[in-house]
């Protein structure tokens, strides 16, 4: 999608790296309180486009095996929980 790893669930992205920053795709109401963690920051795309469901780790969850772990599945469920994309076909 970016040009950079990411990691997909039926289809939809969930996470991945941009730069050196780690996305994640929280959904609208669980991004809200990830932004609450000191140094979370909302992702902004190209052209200064906010992605309304995704926000960018701060160094400290991104250090903290455990806390990564837990944000890492709920932006697992969160993808899940998107309807699966059917893969566009080849020209």
């Amino acid at each position: 999608m970016f040009g950079y790893p990411a990691v997909f669930v039926g289809g939809n992205m969930f996470a991945g790296l941009v730069g050196d920053s780690m996305i994640l795709r929280l959904g609208e109401k669980g991004v809200e309180r990830f932004l609450e963690l000191p140094g979370a920051r909302p992702f902004i795309a190209m052209h200064g486009r906010r992605m309304k469901a995704w926000a960018v780790a701060p160094p400290a969850v991104i250090s903290s095996q455990s806390e990564l772990q837990g944000w890492l599945r709920k932006a697992l469920a969160y993808g899940r929980s998107l309807p699966p994309k059917v893969p566009k076909r080849r020209r």
